[in-house]
């Protein structure tokens, strides 16, 4: 019994000859008529005389009724009388109707001057305590929970459930019985009352009168009745059970029949949740009108699943329509590539010559272009687009509201014509969509084509703009989003911190599912251009699965990247090795051309450029089909003068050098690396001129390039004849490293504050290496300064790694630019 309960039971077995009148309200199974059985055993003991009837005789003075709420209008209105007139003990126990004036009455009656015991549900604890009563043994607190959620608390179901114990399935399917039995005893509209109660709606009167075609006043009453038992008002858990039972108790036909009213009546009223959407498919209703609900609901990652596109699906009346729209969500929520795969298998439907409409043929292209950008073939994507805009008959279409990004696609691929036609049309009213994604489009494409100017400086002007816009509006689903392309763009130029001004305007929660790795992996790229390793590594870390082939290679490409950086030849090769697979499936377009390059120089150290010649020679395709621009052919120039010092081809250096110098009769930034071009081609020769050299490091630091301007530096002392000369360019390569450190790196917080001392435990030879490795040298350069092997280089890493007590590599180099004074 619940506390209240047994205060009351206790109080009648004190004091038995005490009149009173007493209500008793609990949902059926609560154990009402348990407590009646006491209260009854109770006063017959005591030699007291029950009622027969609601007319109780002369010496009848106790009446006890239960199920009070069965009584009809009459027999209630005897009840009040009696109640009020205070002549009998009254004990009376009933389920709720408070929609029920005659009941309402009664109760009012019977609570004038006491207040009613409320059988509430039963706890854990009390769950607990009724299995210690009857002897039965819980393996632990878990079970007792799970008791009381799947019963609801409901006394009569709690004993059905430990009766079945102790295992939980055991457990739950006897109760899963009980009230499935239950279900079966109901009348037909409570049935279908406490079916519709059970859904995940907020289901009332007005929509069961409507669904079942009665009265509001008859709603009332069944609500009132589905609510009194007990089994529409508990945890999620009994709500399972109960709603599996109404719903087998209907039997199929009048399922449906029911969905469909309850979605009749609902949708009258407004929209409709996803989640009741879900239910009512899974129930047997399939109708258009659950289609966008449930693909809605599946826009949230929580609860994607393929279970809702095939609901979604098989809801829909066009099958066609309905995988295109259950594709896109696919696309938005991140799963690019089912996305795509899903497209693909509906092209012979598209081609069948059936009519389809024009819209769904252009969301199909979309989701497929998105795909294939993704999966690393924008030429994929070209190709897609130009199919739809000869469509129908051979007909030219065009793009429709799809033209900008159309336009951004043929572009990545290097058709500038195609871009320059779409920008041409911006008056034409089907193009110029005052949507503002594509607004977004619009600006992005604009801006990537002032970048092939020979004067580029209003691009990334232009470029930011588009970001600015998008961040203010809800993104389409597009193969990139404007922060990455534009810090792309950025970055060609050498803007390091304009990328990762575009890339942090967006708080990286609020990045889309679809773009939230190619972000991540851009920001990463800023971090190392940065020098930055700390973050960049903390970046990946954080990364989630990387399945798209464009952020592999990105993925891969950040390894070699970082393993040339480090001067580590072993890490190189295995980054190498495990570059292999994307690269191996990336097809060159404008927007990769960095990684490129990158992947240029790691085979010119490893002495593989042949393995990459295709890559290349597609990169120098692509560029010149767009006409050379310098904003972006510059970078890649400038990796092909790293791939000749690399490669100690000091001779494939020239033609690099040449048109760097050609290009920065235009771009700044393009004249910064033309003169440390021309520097590093007299340093490889051996002529180190300190002020020249000085000059071009200091070109390449502003440019961007504080990498490449201390390894100039490092370069130059390592060629220098002239053990003065060679000082000062120590001292530059210091001075560009400190430089750095201090406006992209908290100063390194010591452990101990004898750290700075540790330096006098290294060796003269040791401290030689320390400085050469904090400017940037690798092993092998290293060692030819000092005239010893690379070999011997990395024992004395290891011993000073050793000596200082650092557990990795980035923290010894961490704790040597301490200990240095850096």
């Amino acid at each position: 019994m619940t506390p209240a309960a047994a205060e009351l039971v206790a109080d009648i077995a004190a004091r038995p000859a005490r009149r009173r009148v007493q209500l008793i309200i609990g949902s059926a199974g609560s154990g009402k008529t348990l407590v009646l059985q006491e209260i009854r055993r109770i006063y017959r003991e005591a030699g007291e005389s029950l009622a027969q009837n609601l007319m109780p005789s002369s010496d009848e003075k106790i009446l006890i009724v239960d199920n009070g709420h069965r009584l009809p209008d009459a027999d209630l209105v005897e009840v009040s009388k009696l109640a009020r007139a205070g002549t009998h003990t009254i004990v009376f126990a009933t389920e709720s109707r408070p929609r029920q004036s005659a009941w309402s009455a009664a109760i009012e009656s019977l609570t004038w001057d006491t207040p009613p015991v409320i059988l509430t549900t039963l706890s854990c604890d009390d769950v607990g305590a009724i299995a210690a009563e009857a002897s039965l043994e819980l393996p632990n607190s878990t079970v007792a929970q799970r008791v009381a959620l799947i019963s609801g608390g409901l006394l009569d179901l709690v004993l059905v459930a430990l009766a079945a114990g102790p295992q939980p399935e055991a457990m739950t399917a006897a109760v899963a019985d009980a009230v499935r039995e239950r279900m079966f005893r109901l009348g037909g509209q409570v049935l279908s009352t406490v079916a519709m109660l059970s859904l995940t709606a907020p289901i009332g009167s007005a929509e069961v009168a409507a669904a079942l075609e009665v009265t509001i006043d008859r709603a009332d009453q069944l609500v009132d009745i589905a609510r009194g038992t007990g089994l529409v008002t508990g945890p999620p858990e009994l709500n399972s059970l109960v709603q599996q039972g109404a719903l087998t108790a209907l039997g199929e036909s009048r399922r449906r029949e029911l969905g469909r009213a309850v979605l009749d009546a609902l949708w009258s009223a407004g929209s409709i949740s996803g989640e009741l959407a879900a239910e009512l498919a899974s129930h047997g209703v399939l109708d258009e009108r659950l289609v966008e609900p449930i693909l809605g609901l599946a826009l949230s990652p929580s609860n994607r699943s393929d279970g809702l596109y095939e609901l979604a699906i098989h809801s829909g009346a066009d099958p066609l329509t309905t995988h295109v729209r259950a594709a896109e969500v696919k696309a938005i929520t991140g799963d690019l590539r089912a996305a795509g795969a899903d497209v693909d298998r509906l092209w012979a439907d598209f081609d069948s010559g059936e009519s389809v409409d024009r819209d769904m043929r252009l969301r199909a292209v979309r989701i497929s272009a998105c795909s294939a950008v993704a999966s690393g073939s924008a030429a994929r994507a070209a190709e897609l687009y130009d199919w739809l805009a000869y469509t129908d008959g051979g007909i030219p279409q065009g793009w429709g509201i799809d033209a900008p990004l159309a336009g951004l696609i043929h572009l990545a691929v290097g058709d500038a014509n195609a871009a320059r036609r779409v920008l041409a049309q911006d008056a034409e009213p089907e193009v110029n969509s005052p949507f503002a994604g594509t607004a977004v489009d619009r600006l992005l494409l604009r801006g990537l084509v002032q970048s092939l100017e020979a004067d580029s400086s209003a691009a990334l002007v232009t470029l930011s703009r588009a970001v600015g816009l998008a961040g203010t509006a809800t993104a389409p689903l597009t193969p990139d989003i404007p922060a990455a392309l534009a810090a792309i763009a950025a970055l060609q130029v050498g803007q390091v911190a304009r990328a990762r001004s575009l890339l942090t305007r967006v708080p990286a929660d609020q990045w889309p599912p679809a773009h939230r790795v190619r972000l991540s992996l851009l920001t990463a790229w800023v971090l190392m251009a940065e020098g930055d390793e700390q973050s960049v590594h903390a970046c990946l870390d954080a990364l989630g699965p990387v399945d798209q082939v464009r952020d592999q290679m990105t993925l891969a490409t950040l390894h070699i990247a970082m393993a040339r950086r480090a001067g580590d030849l072993g890490r190189l090769h295995q980054a190498w090795d495990d570059a292999a697979g994307p690269l191996g499936e990336y097809t060159v377009d404008l927007f990769g051309l960095m990684f490129v390059g990158e992947v240029w120089v790691a085979a010119a150290r490893l002495g593989v450029v042949h393995d990459v010649a295709p890559m290349i020679e597609d990169a120098t395709t692509l560029l010149a089909a767009l006409g050379n621009p310098i904003h972006w052919l510059t970078t890649l120039h400038w990796y092909g003068v790293h791939a000749a010092i690399a490669g100690d081809s000091p001779k494939e250096l020239i033609p690099h050098a040449q048109a760097l110098a050609e290009a920065a009769r235009h771009s700044s930034y393009a004249a910064a690396l033309a003169s440390a071009g021309r520097t590093w081609i007299r340093v490889l020769g051996g002529t180190v001129d300190a002020a020249e050299v000085d000059a071009a490091c200091r070109g390449l630091d502003d440019a961007g390039h504080n990498w490449d301007a201390t390894r100039l530096a490092g370069q130059a002392a390592l060629n220098a004849d002239d053990q003065r000369v060679t000082a000062i360019m120590l001292q530059l390569a210091r001075s560009l490293r400190t430089h750095h450190i201090a406006q992209s790196e908290p100063d390194p917080q010591p452990s101990e504050p004898s750290i700075r001392s540790a330096m006098s435990v290294l060796s003269e030879r040791e401290r030689e290496v320390v400085e050469l490795l904090l400017i940037g040298l690798t092993y092998r350069a290293i060692g030819e300064r000092l005239f010893i092997s690379a070999k011997t280089v990395e024992h004395h890493v290891a011993r000073i790694r050793r000596r200082i007590g650092a557990q990795t590599r980035s923290e010894m180099l961490s704790m040597l630019r301490s200990m240095s004074g850096e």
